[in-house]
């Protein structure tokens, strides 16, 4: 056997996460030299405050123990002595350290994108997929793991433009890293499905007041909904009936979420949720029959008497004649309902008092005296 010089044995650094517990095995053959013959081993020496659950032991030429998680920076030493056939006595140095996690950060000039950045609202965030992203540790080596949404569950607005993301290494000795991208969030489209209108009594229109629009697509618990404020639709018709459909004009969102929703205008008629009721309008009342005149009159400024027509003739407003009582009258309104006139001056020769009867008879028609002007003469009302 030959004895050589005392063997120096560079000391051996171990890092460990103080976050965990964890085990360790080292082959010794390793790291001794390959010619040094039959190794025996003293047992461990600690030193420092670093704790183990399993304290350091050697089997088979194989070093193992379990390092216990705790404080940041917590520091321990292990030293064998070893007694081999060919060196001299010698020592194994273990240094031992608790760290924390290893910083890791994207690769220089790359950044994290997506496969597809645009999101409609009410999608998840987990629908936006990531593209290939590299990250590494200080020394630039590459570190594996997983890119994922901070928050995948999410369901963004059409305000949000970003989103956060976050790279969880596989090995915990690496920290996690975070960031953002951005993101479009386009609006949900709404239909029109189904409205409701009040019924009317007819008035020769097709219009209709608008009291509700149903609405599809809208996510539960938001609150939007369609303007009503002075809405009419339009039925196919003007006529009095019953109508099951309308049209719409063009219609706008109000409320709180209204932001995140677009509506598709209607262009056909809608359903209506219910029948609405065109009621079939009244009977106009028939007009008084004109009294028979015991003398027409004559015409004015002339003693040529108003010939008897075969039918009620109008006498259209502002036509001045004289009546039966040789007064001169003025007709003041005749629209087919109501016939009134004035009196603007007596018959010639009359002195002293003015009767003016009730109604004046001309051509069939039946005028109802109702003011008086020009009045000259005292004159006397006769019912």
């Amino acid at each position: 056997m030959c004895i050589r010089d005392r063997l120096q044995i560079e000391e051996q650094n171990k890092s460990y996460l103080y976050l965990k517990n964890q085990e360790e095995r080292i082959n010794l053959r390793e790291i001794l030299p390959v010619d040094c013959g039959n190794a025996q081993y003293a047992a461990p020496e600690m030193t420092g405050n670093m704790e183990y659950i399993a304290e350091p032991g050697i089997a088979d030429d194989t070093l193992s123990y379990t390092v216990k998680h705790g404080a940041l920076d917590r520091k321990g030493k292990i030293q064998i002595k070893v007694t081999t056939e060919n060196y001299e006595d010698f020592v194994i140095t273990f240094n031992l350290k608790c760290n924390d996690q290893i910083p890791v950060r994207l690769q220089e000039g790359t950044e994290v994108t997506l496969k597809k950045d645009t999101l409609t609202y009410g999608g998840l965030l987990s629908a936006l997929e990531f593209s290939e992203a590299e990250f590494v540790d200080g020394e630039g080596n590459t570190v594996e793991g997983t890119l994922e949404w901070k928050d995948g569950t999410q369901r963004p607005d059409t305000s949000v433009t970003s989103a956060e993301w976050i790279f969880m290494p596989s090995d915990e000795a690496y920290a996690n890293a975070e960031g953002s991208t951005a993101i479009k969030v386009n609006a949900k489209e709404l239909t029109v499905t189904k409205a409701t209108a009040r019924n009317r009594k007819y008035d020769g229109t097709n219009q209709v007041a608008i009291t509700e629009v149903l609405l599809s697509g809208m996510l539960e618990g938001d609150e939007v909904s369609v303007d009503l404020t002075d809405l009419h639709g339009t039925l196919k018709d003007k006529k009095a009936g019953e109508y099951t459909s309308v049209t719409l004009p063009e219609l706008t969102l109000v409320g709180k979420d209204k932001a995140n929703y677009r509506l598709v205008q209607p262009v056909t008629e809608i359903p209506l949720t219910k029948t609405v009721m065109i009621e079939t309008p009244e009977t106009p009342e028939t007009p008084e029959t004109p009294q028979k005149p015991s003398d027409p009159g004559e015409k004015p400024g002339t003693s040529e008497p108003i010939q008897k027509p075969s039918k009620p003739e109008y006498l259209k407003k502002g036509t001045k004649f004289i009546g039966p009582d040789k007064n001169q009258y003025k007709v003041t309104c005749a629209d087919g309902k109501t016939f009134t006139v004035a009196y603007l001056k007596p018959k010639k020769g009359v002195k002293g008092t003015v009767n003016i009867p009730d109604s004046i008879t001309v051509n069939h028609v039946t005028y109802k005296a109702v003011s008086y002007t020009h009045l000259t003469l005292p004159t006397k009302r006769i019912v």
